[in-house]
């Protein structure tokens, strides 16, 4: 199963990404902002319209960015630069959760400029992340790259952990989906250590999920259902549905793939969907979808799975999310050399291998010639067949295998070696608090043996002192008596 494992995509959002509020309990606040602007001006007022603006994004996205550009003109009429750089930031924001990310790319690239004006290090840094994420959606792997490099540089100069494992999470994010799944799980497990010290509970769960993913590459399921069900448990805690959402989807894809329980599966991408459907956000909607379709397909509901199929493919073709065409065109490709529509399966084939090929998306080349073969096999067509025949693909599976097995068990080693290291060091600091103590112990002690040899001289010196001060009384009360005795026999 490891083969379609590989090209799923899911969306492993770090902390920027939410889904939007109740509609019902943005409408009463919505209400409720109106009212207070009213009355207000300076730059108070641009800090309600940006809560307006934000409050209107499940309702009307239109409403959102218009309210948006109204906070903006406010700030520059009123010279407010630094409020205006926050508007240009919380626009952005709102165009991402529509799944415009070309125009959240616009937008924080204008307030990352305000920001850079100011010379706000922190800021410019997590707009330096949020931007490596739009790329990141958009498949552009390396400007993605180049900006968390931007990112993580800043935060190093403000000293910041909370910078670096921001990075560090989504940094492993691109890692995952450009399958180097082992430098994805350094990334991950240095996000963790990060997380722990920092006290991060959110971002903890979210990058233990990251690293159940990537043992559930590489089948270790056991350990995979282990890591999302402990980080389900977190987001429950946390009443964070979006994440719950997604914890829950990667769930039913193990029990799809791996279990073959197609009606447990089913479960947990309808409890997924659920949420995200509430919720509103299209791109996690169109994740669970596909998944849906692949259910469906596997027990034979061919019309229900193209409708699931071409409805997550309308949103991903709307938000530009390369990785889920790429999946759809596979998928369908897949779908229909099982039906042994061979000539269709190839003409989805040629869109999933042609579109990875423009965005230099390597890890669908094996599985895609794959199905290719078994296509020309069927048409005996085999000039086809040896087109996209490889040496490799013989022993391609097994030590493929083997090669994660060990380099999961590296990563393993490497993360323990740094835990160890670290309660190397905090014991190395207990036991220098410790021989501080068993030092002080011993002074006080040698201080209080002084005290009590001093107190003892001091004792035996008094004693004696009192002894001799005794012997002389009694020395001249025998002189004086026996002047006395004298004195009477004269």
């Amino acid at each position: 199963m490891r083969t379609e494992r590989s090209v799923i995509f899911i969306v492993i959002l770090f902390v920027f990404l939410g889904f939007p509020t109740i509609k019902a309990d943005e409408l009463e606040r919505i209400d409720s902002i109106n009212q207070i602007l009213l009355k207000q001006k300076g730059s108070d007022r641009v800090k309600t319209l940006i809560a307006l603006s934000e409050a209107y994004r499940i309702i009307s996205f239109d409403k959102s960015i218009k309210t948006g550009l109204d906070a903006v003109d406010y700030a520059s009429a009123n010279n407010f630069d630094a409020l205006k750089a926050e508007v240009f930031k919380s626009l952005g924001t709102s165009a991402m959760e529509s799944g415009d990310y070309l125009l959240a790319l616009d937008y924080y690239a204008k307030s990352l400029e305000a920001f850079e004006k100011s010379g706000n290090f922190k800021e410019m840094a997590l707009l330096n992340t949020s931007i490596g994420h739009q790329y990141f959606l958009l498949s552009d792997y390396d400007n993605a790259i180049s900006h968390l490099e931007n990112a993580l540089n800043l935060g190093e100069k403000i000293n910041s952990d909370s910078i670096a494992m921001i990075v560090s999470h989504a940094a492993g994010n691109i890692l995952y989906e450009t399958g180097a799944y082992n430098k994805a799980l350094d990334a991950y497990y240095k996000t963790k250590i990060l997380a722990t010290e920092l006290k991060e509970e959110v971002v903890y769960a979210k990058v233990i999920m990251n690293i159940g993913l990537i043992f559930w590459q590489w089948d270790e399921n056991d350990k995979a259902l282990g890591e999302l069900k402990s980080a389900i448990e977190v987001f429950e805690k946390l009443d964070m549905k979006e994440m719950l959402s997604q914890a829950l989807n990667n769930v039913g894809l193990i029990y799809l793939y791996d279990k073959d329980e197609l009606e447990t599966a089913s479960m947990y991408f309808r409890k997924s969907l659920e949420i995200r459907e509430k919720y509103g956000s299209p791109v996690p909607i169109a994740n669970v979808l596909i998944n849906m379709a692949l259910v469906y397909a596997r027990q034979d509901s061919i019309i229900k799975a193209d409708q699931y199929f071409q409805r997550s493919l309308q949103i991903y073709e709307n938000s530009g999310v390369v990785q889920g065409i790429l999946r759809v065109y596979y998928h369908l490709g897949e779908t229909h050399h099982r039906l042994e529509n061979y000539q269709l399966s190839n003409t989805y084939l040629e869109k999933c291998m042609t579109k990875a090929s423009e965005h230099k998306i390597d890890q669908y080349n094996t599985i895609v010639s794959d199905l290719f073969m078994k296509n020309y096999e069927a048409l005996s067509d085999f000039q086809s067949f040896l087109k996209y025949y490889r040496v490799f693909k013989v022993n391609h599976d097994t030590l493929v295998n083997q090669f994660n097995l060990a380099q999961v068990r590296e990563s393993q080693i490497k993360y323990r070696n740094i835990e160890l290291f670290q309660q190397v060091e905090q014991l190395s600091a207990q036991n220098t608090a410790q021989q501080k103590k068993l030092n002080l112990y011993h002074y006080l002690f040698i201080a209080l043996i002084g005290l009590i040899f001093t107190a003892v001289i001091i004792y035996y010196v008094m004693r004696q002192i009192k002894h001799l001060s005794m012997k002389a009384v009694q020395s001249n009360s025998e002189l004086l008596l026996s002047h006395e005795n004298s004195g009477n026999n004269k």
